[in-house]
């Protein structure tokens, strides 16, 4: 009897996910902070940062590209705060781990606030240059 062959499926390319909108090019909002490569946020983080809203309230369009700064402000802070300290290697992808705090309005005065736990990644595209992503830190 000949055993079961294992069959992986392919990792779709960074190219493939940016079109699927499983990954979303968040670069435009990286280069003024100083990410000097591309980087982009995967659709778990982007919903649970930037596209998040209390249970019961809309979400908050207008907020959005202030989370996506917080996203990445938050992101360099954390590049900053570990300039020089030894870093994580996963399979060769350097990690760097963070947390985002999400404001969202439930009201005129109130706001309701998540703490989303979060990685930076950095790796390399279909192309092998380095780029770098962001997602949930369970992910």
């Amino acid at each position: 009897m000949q055993a079961a062959s294992a069959v992986s499926t392919p990792k779709p390319s960074r190219a493939q996910a940016l079109r699927s909108g499983n990954l979303f090019d968040i670069s435009e909002y990286g280069n003024p902070a100083g990410f000097q490569v591309p980087l982009a946020m995967t659709k778990a983080a982007w919903e649970a940062s930037v596209a998040w809203s209390p249970e019961g309230y809309e979400a908050d369009a207008d907020g959005q590209i202030e989370r996506v700064r917080s996203v990445v402000e938050s992101a360099q802070s954390a590049v900053k705060a570990r300039a020089g300290e030894a870093d994580v290697t996963t399979l060769g992808t350097k990690v760097l781990t963070f947390i985002v705090s999400v404001k969202a309005p439930i009201g005129e005065f109130r706001k309701a606030v998540q703490d989303v736990p979060m990685k930076l990644m950095l790796g390399r595209d279909d192309d092998k240059r380095f780029v770098l992503t962001i997602d949930l830190y369970r992910e």
